[in-house]
């Protein structure tokens, strides 16, 4: 993969995966909290999320360092990936304290995943737009 693809792949990556997530809020709100009707979708949402979110950040990481010496661009993979757990958890503390009780009785739990899989989303497809606009043609 040469590095002229890689930045918009990766951001594609990073925005399905908080797509993923705001599918999943969208099953637990559909069946107001009650995830039993529909825990296999807002399961299978949250996992494709924490698997894609990672390697998307992970991937940008590698692509904006692409004219690096290798270990800078293994080190910058490897803080993509570590960057979404510490990002999820500030999120997750700002969202939660931002909900508090407001709302429906699930909505403090997911108040986390809402916030990073929105945030995500739109810097992966931000920076997916700004990449393929601004990529030189082949």
């Amino acid at each position: 993969m040469t590095t002229n693809t890689l930045l918009p792949r990766a951001a594609a990556v990073l925005a399905a995966g908080g797509l993923a997530w705001l599918a999943k809020m969208a099953v637990i709100t559909a069946t107001d909290g009650a995830v039993s009707d529909g825990a296999t979708a807002a399961s299978a949402f949250y996992l494709l999320g924490v698997v894609l979110m990672p390697l998307g950040l992970a991937g940008l990481a590698a692509a904006l360092t692409a004219r690096r010496h290798i270990a800078v661009r293994a080190l910058a993979g490897v803080g993509g990936l570590l960057g979404f757990f510490v990002l999820f958890v500030l999120l997750e503390g700002v969202a939660k304290g931002l909900v508090g009780d407001a709302g429906p009785s699930w909505l403090p739990d997911e108040a986390g995943i809402l916030a990073t899989g929105a945030a995500l989303a739109a810097t992966g497809l931000l920076t997916a737009r700004t990449a393929t606009s601004t990529a030189a043609p082949a």
